[in-house]
């Protein structure tokens, strides 16, 4: 930085010329350009009317129609994939939770690993569903523009 009369005053900057490295060319400091001042009141309307844009504007996949087209589209499906669908999303069971519900009820008890491998089928099941739920929702024109 270039020295000026006020050197030892800590509170002034000369906005000049610095020196960069040595040998470099000299860099200029453009001027410090303000800011538009905005009073506090206009913000406070500004968020307030954001805010109430918000709270009016309800997310298309909780709209009611909405609601019920999907559920229309996931009756489409398996009855099978639909309970995979209930129990995981719906009532957000674990893997092997919803493992042990889908065994029929006249089976021997199962041992962990065995479980363990009938989990990992049905959450790969799930996922082909949720794919194919997925897609019928795009074919049906239900997919939210605003991602």
């Amino acid at each position: 930085m270039q020295p000026t009369e006020d050197a030892d005053d800590p509170s002034v900057v000369d906005t000049g010329v610095l020196d960069a490295e040595p040998g470099s060319e000299e860099i200029r400091r453009q001027p410090h350009h303000r800011r538009p001042v905005v009073a506090l009141s206009e913000v406070d309307a500004a968020v307030g009317a954001m805010v109430a844009q918000l709270r009016s504007t309800t997310a298309i996949y909780l709209k009611t129609e909405v609601k019920d087209a999907v559920a229309g589209l996931r009756r489409q499906l398996d009855p099978l994939d639909q309970d995979i669908l209930l129990l995981r999303i719906g009532r957000r069971m674990s893997w092997l939770d919803i493992a042990r519900v889908m065994r029929e009820p006249h089976e021997d008890p199962v041992d962990s690993e065995s479980l363990k491998r009938e989990a990992a089928r049905l959450r790969r099941r799930f996922q082909r569903s949720k794919t194919a739920l997925e897609q019928l929702i795009r074919e049906h024109g239900l997919q939210s523009h605003e991602t």
